[in-house]
């Protein structure tokens, strides 16, 4: 999904049972594509659940820090 020129990529992993809630968030920055892998210690029961959480969270990330994460 698109947000503030940035493409964000739920990527839920796989952890015993449950999905650990990831995330790519790309934006290209001067004619090459940067990326942030964002992978948090929350667990939830279902990859749908993961994959919702963490494109919330990329959502703040990007909101709090900008173009920072690929520092």
């Amino acid at each position: 999904m698109e947000y503030k020129g940035y493409a964000i990529y739920p990527e839920p992993i796989p952890d015993g049972g449950k999905h650990r809630i990831a995330a790519r968030i790309e934006k290209e920055i001067g004619g090459a594509v940067k990326t942030h892998k964002l992978v948090r210690a929350d667990l939830l029961d279902d990859h749908s659940s993961a994959a919702e959480a963490a494109v919330g969270k990329a959502k703040l990330m990007i909101d709090q820090q900008g173009d920072r994460i690929f520092d």
